[in-house]
């Protein structure tokens, strides 16, 4: 069986902020929910801040201060996973 999961990279001024691993059954889904956490990022964090490449068939995005992504980024992955018994 495979799952999709999003994992969350969130770091400010050095600080990081946890965040629950989001896990899917259905790829759309995850797909969708991963669009939905980039536009987000997007519209909240400061209108300086850089992000690496992104389009619709992204798996990963990186949002940081530019030159600064080791004191505060904004990072996530949707991974595929096999889930394994």
């Amino acid at each position: 069986m495979k799952v999709y999961v999003i994992t969350i990279s969130n770091v400010y001024d050095f600080e990081g902020f946890p965040h629950n691993p989001r896990v899917f059954t259905d790829k759309k889904k995850a797909m969708a929910a991963f669009h939905e956490l980039h536009d987000s990022a997007k519209a909240e964090l400061a209108e300086d801040w850089v992000e690496d490449d992104f389009d619709e068939f992204s798996t990963s995005f990186s949002m940081y201060p530019d030159g600064e992504w080791g004191t505060s980024h904004y990072d996530a992955v949707l991974n595929e996973v096999d889930v394994e018994e």
